[in-house]
């Protein structure tokens, strides 16, 4: 069917500029121009901002006699309609308001109208418009910024057109549908009204995923790097605060996959206490006898899980965590694999006293100006804590190396040099060759040792008394034991795996075993890995492979002294 909507006729007396409006649409094809009529009629007869437009100026809303005309035009009511024309051409305006559109055209009758000519009627209505935008609403509109949008219907010079609504935006849409979370803009904190405290912290780490202790600019995955980023977040330093403006200092530096179990580093904080050991200055909005910031708690749980801080302290001003240490000690953690650990032992003992290192140790470093340094203990020991029970064999030692202080790289060098000892590829005596600077004036070329096996497992300050908190290290303890658990369940991975290829050693395994090892390593390097049986799969390959010298070669030297003993 076919929707087809008309006007009511107006009584020919009655002037058509009285009021404002235009006729509904006379005919829309099927549904969708039903749904365009309907939004249109209904926007006509209700909404406020649907009137008649002069060219080039801004819609001025329907009064509501206008509209309750409107209403009684849609619904046929020709005496209601005739009523309110009588109304509004009766209606008189304020007299300190200025004339509009509609009262200026409703007081000339329609005779004195109809006598006009067309040029006139037009001059008529031209005076009549120019009068009506003096209305002080429609100047504050027309003083709006150019780039606000008009969000009314818009309407040619004089011909009244039809609108639509404008379907919104995808952009719109998502605006509407999802909420955009503010973020919140921090504070910016008064440490005036904090006390300043100085105190020393001892910290724990792996530092197999880090690029060493000290910050670097342009590497910030260091573990000062992550350790300041926390006083930061946690507002015990200011966001814009420094190295040297915060006093800090650390006990020693250790480099790129190197570990630590008793560091130490030095800092000034933000602090409750007015009065007591460290306190620098007092804070103003403070109260006497209020509880200490807890320290540990806060930074461990801003912290990565392979930092932890084991304790804290309050020391005195002066105190310099590097300077104010009596002894380092480092561990490094090692598997005997068929090392001669008398001849290691034997190596260590010219370690021990004061002697000059520059043969072991990194020579580039600017800031060093001599290279004495003394030892005061160095022993290698057993570990069998912590290695799951018959995995280990008693196989893992440790290098205990404890001074007061130690140069760059000079652990990881001593170790190298101890471990070519216990192969057999060079005398104990080759430590004091070293130490002597008339025999050997520069360092010799020979590779350094592994960086993940150090740590630097403790540090000492006499004078300092740690504090440790029950509650934050029973919630250490958990995390430990959880990242222990962790490792000894990979750590048995590999055993079984060890033990599966053991089993089932292939060709080219054996091969690889032997192009890596000449037959003067053979005996020095123990093949535990491969299972107990070794001898009895060399036997095999050689039955199967009896042109292969090497290999005959090691079976005879295995059937003579054994490996596996």
């Amino acid at each position: 069917p076919i929707f087809r909507a008309t006007q009511p006729a107006l009584p020919p007396s009655t002037p058509t500029h009285s009021f404002r409006t235009h006729p509904l649409p006379f005919s829309f094809p099927l549904l969708p121009s039903l749904t365009r009529a309907l939004h249109t009629a209904t926007a006509r007869l209700l909404h406020s901002h649907v009137v008649v437009s002069l060219p080039n100026q801004p819609l001025r809303p329907l009064s509501l006699e206008h509209k309750e005309r409107l209403l009684a035009e849609a619904r046929g009511d020709q005496a209601l309609v005739h009523k309110y024309r009588l109304r509004t051409s009766t209606l008189t305006p304020p007299p300190d308001s200025p004339p509009t559109l509609s009262t200026t055209m409703s007081s000339n009758t329609h005779e004195e109208l109809s006598r006009l000519s067309k040029e006139e009627l037009i001059d008529r209505l031209l005076k009549a418009e120019s009068v009506s935008l003096k209305r002080p609403r429609e100047t504050e509109e027309s003083e709006k910024p150019v780039n606000q949008e008009d969000t009314g219907p818009s309407f040619k010079k004089t011909k009244i057109t039809e609108t639509t609504p404008e379907t919104p935006s995808l952009s719109a849409n998502e605006k509407s549908s999802k909420k955009v979370k503010k973020v919140k803009k921090q504070k910016t904190m008064d440490f005036s009204r904090w006390s300043t405290r100085h105190v020393a912290f001892k910290f724990a780490y792996f530092g197999w995923n880090y690029s060493g202790l000290a910050f670097q600019r342009d590497n910030p995955h260091t573990i000062e790097g992550e350790l300041f980023a926390a006083l930061k977040k946690t507002r015990l330093i200011p966001e814009d605060s420094d190295w040297q403006a915060c006093k800090w200092t650390r006990c020693g530096r250790t480099d790129k996959g190197v570990s630590a179990f008793g560091q130490v580093v030095s800092v000034q904080i933000r602090s409750n206490a007015l009065e007591g050991l460290g306190v620098v200055k007092k804070g103003t909005n403070l109260k006497p006898g209020m509880a200490e910031v807890k320290y540990m708690q806060v930074l461990n749980r801003i912290l990565p899980s392979d930092i932890r801080i084991l304790a804290w302290a309050p020391v005195d001003e002066k105190f310099s965590a590097r300077f104010s240490t009596l002894t380092r000690t480092y561990k490094y953690t090692f598997v005997n694999e068929g090392l001669d650990l008398e001849k290691m032992r034997e190596a260590t003992s010219y370690f021990v006293g004061e002697h000059d290192f520059r043969n072991f140790c990194k020579m580039d470093i600017p800031a060093v100006k001599h290279h004495k340094r003394g030892v005061v203990r160095i022993s290698i020991e057993p570990l069998t804590e912590g290695c799951h029970e018959g995995e280990a064999n008693g196989n893992v030692y440790a290098i205990v190396v404890q001074g007061k202080a130690f140069l760059y790289h000079q652990i990881r060098n001593m170790v190298a040099v101890l471990m070519l000892v216990g192969r057999g590829l060079e005398k104990p005596e080759v430590v004091k060759e070293l130490l002597d600077l008339t025999k050997y004036p520069a360092k010799p070329n020979y590779e350094m040792a592994a960086d993940f096996p150090l740590i630097l497992y403790d540090t000492d300050h006499t004078d300092v008394i740690w504090e440790y908190p029950q509650l934050e290290r029973e919630r250490l303890l958990k995390t430990l034991t959880a990242g222990w658990e962790e490792h000894q369940i990979r750590a048995h991975a590999y055993w079984s795996l060890l033990r599966i290829v053991g089993d089932k050693p292939s060709t080219a395994g054996l091969s690889t075993y032997r192009a890596g090892r000449n037959t003067e390593e053979a005996g020095q390097f123990s093949p535990k890995h491969l299972g107990p049986s070794f001898k009895t799969k060399v036997a095999t390959y050689v039955e199967a492979h009896p042109e292969d010298e090497q290999m005959v070669e090691l079976l005879a030297k295995l059937e003579a002294d054994p490996v596996e003993k």
